[in-house]
């Protein structure tokens, strides 16, 4: 998907605009984002962006995300709050490991 029709390039300045702070860890385009975004955090793992992390986006559905160790993830952030764009992780799996989640279009699992 080409960089301009991303998600992310829609969603990452009104988080910039809030005043967030953003990491980002992409396996593919990184290099390319952070041309036009070089004021956010980049990480060369998904374990390092989200460590004390007050909140996880997911915004992109390359594989390694959809495979993602939601014990480990729990266990790297400050707080258990995640927003799955790309309807990826398994809404069950978040409620029983107590996530406070949301996604793009499903409703949830109970």
């Amino acid at each position: 998907m080409a960089l301009s029709c991303a998600a992310s390039r829609f969603i990452v300045p009104k988080l910039l605009g809030a005043g967030a702070k953003v990491n980002a860890y992409d396996p593919i385009a990184s290099q390319n984002f952070e041309l036009h975004y070089p004021e956010i955090n980049y990480f060369h793992s998904w374990q390092n962006a989200v460590k004390e992390a007050d909140a996880c986006m997911i915004l992109t559905e390359w594989n390694e995300f959809r495979g993602i160790d939601l014990t480990e993830l729990k266990g790297l952030m400050k707080f258990p709050i995640i927003l799955d764009t790309k309807n990826i992780l398994s809404m069950l799996n978040l409620e029983k490991l107590d996530f406070k989640y949301d996604n793009v279009g499903r409703k949830t699992s109970t």
